[in-house]
């Protein structure tokens, strides 16, 4: 299992990977893959948000997630209830993790990934899944670093959705 450092476990941290990176598609996942570099300025916080402490049984929880240590990769999983049954779904996540325990060497550090299994997932082997992480974030980095490189200081808020403005609903 991955180290507690090397994972991504909140919904923020997930949105960030899925909104800031790049992904490719190679048989039954997706890749996400995204720099914790390029994306430090994606999300500022306003200045009403304010880190607030809740204690409880003597345990301190920030509300606001403590940064990751520099220079280690991080992943996570998503595996819908399309993939399959709960016994399936496990199968494919056990498979992922060991997967990447195997092949997140060969990554750069300071990279966060998200893999999300494709309903086809259930259906390969464990070194087909190897193969197709492998081959899927070699592809989503390649575009990274791509896009990365045509477009060093432009706003990387492109194909966001925004408010429709121009339609005013009137009422009759």
């Amino acid at each position: 299992m991955l180290p507690s450092a090397q994972r991504i476990r909140r919904r923020s941290e997930f949105t960030s990977v899925l909104r800031g990176g790049t992904r490719a598609a190679r048989g039954g996942v997706v890749v996400h893959w995204s720099s914790r570099q390029a994306r430090s300025g994606l999300l500022p916080r306003t200045l009403t948000e304010t880190p607030q402490t809740f204690t409880g049984a003597g345990h301190n929880i920030d509300s606001q997630p403590q940064d990751p240590e520099p220079g280690a990769m991080r992943a996570g999983f998503v595996v819908s209830k399309a993939v399959g049954n709960a016994v399936i779904r496990n199968k494919v996540k056990r498979r992922l993790r060991h997967a990447v325990m195997e092949t997140h060497s060969q990554w750069p550090s300071d990279v966060d990934v998200v893999i999300r299994a494709t309903p086809s997932a259930s259906k390969r082997t464990f070194h087909q899944l190897k193969d197709d992480i492998l081959a899927a974030s070699s592809a989503a980095a390649r575009k990274f670093a791509a896009r990365s490189a045509a477009e060093p200081s432009a706003d990387r808020n492109r194909g966001r959705r925004r408010g429709n403005s121009a339609k005013v609903r009137r009422d009759q």
